[in-house]
């Protein structure tokens, strides 16, 4: 039994070299890795190509070496392309898109087989660089430059949508929306450096008209608020004039000085200005107590020329 080993140890050692060779050099054909956010499509040499139904998800996936396995990119994804596009007056103008979209997961199939794995720059580019052509060749250089860019990049989103829908067809005429195109972006419109500045300096000038026409609004307005003003004071006066009479207005004097006599302030009223007059009325600050003690002070305070006596009032009745 050991001779018999011994014989066919070689022959043993050369098999298993054989077969570790032949792992090694199919194992990247039968064993396949698929990451995260991605799926694969399945292509049977012996079992009828492309496999349209079943979609392999994440992870490994074990197939035969003669048969293939294209991995796909179902994650949003984003795009960008630079175009050329002649305007309706006749100048070119650069446009820089983005085009933000996803693949659906289940019909893999029919873009591995109607289009392939370069599906961007076969379907995608493409339907984008004919439809925004097609629509801001209606507009001039200075709408495109001026307009809402929104409504623009709606249209040609719309547009887009559309196309890459058209482009893909079953074996039944069948339209399979493959690619979903999720949003259009204009990132940049640059015009020539002429064009931009005379654009520029057009939409200055109009806001400069419109400033001038606003403020010239505003004085209107302020010359009829004056006049609506004026014409509110004429008629209080009209109104008022009638009632105005002398023995109103003495009453109304009459009672402002009543109110004057009632507040502290000590304060001196003639009456009897006249027949037809008012009170008069006079401040008393010189005869209150406190100015009867400063001029007190003044007459005792010590007089130089005098030998610092002060001067001392004069006894009643005692008067030079």
């Amino acid at each position: 039994m050991v001779n018999w080993l011994k014989r066919l140890s070689p022959y043993l050692t050369l098999g298993l070299l054989s077969l570790a060779v032949l792992a090694i050099t199919l194992w990247p054909a039968v064993v396949h890795f698929v990451p995260p956010g991605h799926s694969s499509v399945q292509w049977r040499r012996f079992a009828g190509g492309t496999e349209l139904v079943t979609v392999p998800g994440e992870g490994v996936i074990w197939t035969y070496p003669w048969d293939q396995l294209a991995i796909y990119d179902v994650r949003v994804q984003l795009t960008n392309i630079s175009i050329d596009v002649l305007m309706l007056d006749g100048l070119t103008i650069t446009v820089d898109m983005s085009v933000r979209f996803h693949l659906d997961v289940h019909k893999l199939g029919y873009l591995q087989r109607f289009v392939g794995p370069d599906y961007l720059q076969k379907l995608i580019v493409p339907a984008m660089s004919a439809e925004a052509r097609n629509i801001l060749a209606l507009y001039t250089a200075d709408n495109v430059y001026s307009a809402n860019r929104r409504s623009l990049q709606s249209q040609v989103e719309e547009r887009v949508t559309k196309a890459v829908r058209l482009n893909i067809a079953t074996d039944h005429d069948e339209v399979v929306s493959v690619v979903y195109v999720s949003e259009v972006l204009f990132l940049s419109i640059r015009l020539p450096a002429t064009i931009a500045d005379a654009i520029e300096r057009k939409n200055v000038e109009r806001q400069r008209v419109e400033l001038l026409e606003f403020a010239i609004q505003a004085e209107d307005q302020e010359r009829r608020r004056k006049i609506i003003e004026g014409n509110g004071i004429r008629s209080f006066h009209e109104i008022i004039r009638n009632s105005l009479s002398d023995q109103f207005l003495k009453w109304k004097g009459i009672d402002a000085t009543l109110q004057l006599a009632m507040s502290p302030n000590a304060k001196i009223i003639v009456v009897g200005n006249g027949s037809g007059g008012l009170p008069v009325m006079f401040s008393a600050a010189e005869g209150t107590p406190e100015k009867e003690k400063e001029k007190e002070k003044e007459q005792t305070r010590p007089d130089p020329a005098r030998g610092g006596q002060g001067q001392r009032p004069a006894a009643p009745g005692m008067a030079r």
